[in-house]
């Protein structure tokens, strides 16, 4: 499992998201928010390799391990990570988890913190960002960018409006309701909201996007 996002699952035992029988690999995965009552985030058994990786903020143990031969390295969760190479307790400093949100702020430390591997060069990341950036591959799903990152959002389960949406209501009549589900814009009748004339009246969400040429790398 490489370059994932894993959140909001549970299990009735072992493993909320991930349970390594044997001999499985996780790398650069991003595990947050599951249940379970043995290794929550995750458990390794016999001849496990996770690296790069986030296993934080689950409700349970975040890890659990079994048999031997499991190796952890350059990963974050708490409490420390048995043995390994790289490993930090460090709390990731995500965007916005309440709204999953698991972007890396500029002041995490597991920036530049993994270790590069061969299968990265010619690799992207969540975003379409290079999978690395500057020079060393930041520990999870995602790389940090200086740069502006377009976030896609389906606003659930918000009620209030996250970063970094903005709400632009030029006529002052629009309105906005996040109803928990959905974000609803609402502007009367009888008055012009035009959106594609010279005069945009129309009330929008809109956030900051970079200066650059859109690519597909699907």
């Amino acid at each position: 499992m490489r370059g994932s996002i894993i959140y909001g699952n549970s299990s009735e035992v072992y493993g909320g998201v991930v349970n390594i029988w044997e001999a499985g690999i996780v790398e650069n995965c991003t595990i947050v928010n599951n249940t379970a009552p043995q290794g929550a985030g995750i458990r390794a058994k016999d001849n496990s390799t996770i690296i790069n990786s986030i296993i934080y903020f689950n409700n349970g143990d975040n890890w659990q391990t079994s048999g031997s031969g499991y190796t952890f390295d350059y990963s974050s969760s708490t409490p420390a990570l048995p043995g390994g190479t790289g490993n930090t307790t460090d709390d990731p400093l995500f965007e916005n988890t309440a709204s999953n949100d698991f972007h890396l702020t500029s002041s995490s430390t597991l920036i530049n913190a993994g270790l590069n591997q061969a299968w990265m060069t010619g690799a992207y990341d969540l975003d379409g960002n290079d999978r690395i950036l500057e020079g060393t591959v930041d520990i999870g799903a995602y790389e940090f960018s200086a740069g502006v990152n377009i976030v896609s959002d389906d606003f659930y389960p918000e009620t209030t409006l996250q970063s970094p949406w903005t709400f632009y209501n030029p006529a002052g009549d629009g309105t906005l309701t996040l109803t928990g589900t959905n974000a609803e814009i609402g502007v009367p009748s009888g008055t012009s909201h035009d959106l594609w004339n010279t005069n945009n009246n129309a009330s929008r969400l809109l956030q900051p996007a970079p200066d650059d040429d859109f690519a597909d790398r699907s």
